[in-house]
């Protein structure tokens, strides 16, 4: 089975909260809050090794949109 990392991000206006949880591992971990800044959001995907092999699932709400176009263009 392909290594997969499960990013959770729950979006605010100025701040998102970030869980990861490897494929076959159990239970999420907590990486705790970054800003919710395009930045920031493009360090976290790179810290967590690129967008190969990752699925992210995020707040679909109006703090939400930006991300989801942010992480579409990666």
């Amino acid at each position: 089975m392909k290594d997969i990392r499960f990013v959770g991000l729950d979006v605010h206006k100025d701040m998102t909260a970030v869980a990861v949880a490897e494929s076959g591992w159990g239970e999420p971990r907590d990486l705790g809050i970054i800003p919710t800044a395009a930045d920031a959001v493009a360090k976290l995907i790179r810290k967590l090794g690129g967008k190969n092999g990752l699925m992210v699932a995020y707040e679909a709400g109006p703090c939400g949109y930006g991300i989801y176009r942010q992480l579409r263009s990666m």
